[in-house]
């Protein structure tokens, strides 16, 4: 198990091979794994900065990175901006929700946006779940 990050912020790990996005995984208690749909022959672009991820070409500030596994990216975002992300990801119908707590699993699956509100109360729980623990 991981250690959770300091408060107010989320870890994230990007699978990326080719500078093509694999898969997200945010780990913790419930853990989120997103997956590109054409995983074998995804071209959902990437690039990083040390300040900023780039994906289908869409910028994200990030608060610190973690470094780089093998191919996995990973690092930590402030939770607004975590929740953007993700409500931005869902819009983008690039990935599937593999696996995730229920209720943001089947929500994933709707084809009405994905809001930002209620992701950011999810990784508000998931925060404060880790940090209580």
């Amino acid at each position: 198990m991981t250690d959770p990050p300091p408060f107010g912020l989320v870890r994230v790990e990007i699978a990326v091979e080719d500078a093509s996005v694999l898969l997200i995984y945010l780990p913790g208690e419930p853990e989120i794994r997103l997956v590109a749909k054409d995983f074998w022959h995804s071209n959902v672009a990437f690039a990083s900065t040390p300040c900023t991820i780039t994906i289908a070409g869409e910028t994200w500030p990030i608060a610190f990175g973690l470094g780089q596994i093998d191919d996995w990216h990973r690092f930590t975002m402030r939770r607004p901006d975590a929740a953007r992300f993700l409500a931005w990801l869902h819009g983008t119908g690039l990935f599937d929700c593999e696996q995730a707590e229920g209720e943001f699993f089947t929500r994933w699956r709707w084809a009405e946006p994905l809001q930002e509100r209620f992701v950011d109360a999810l990784l508000q729980a998931r925060i404060r779940e880790s940090r209580d623990g």
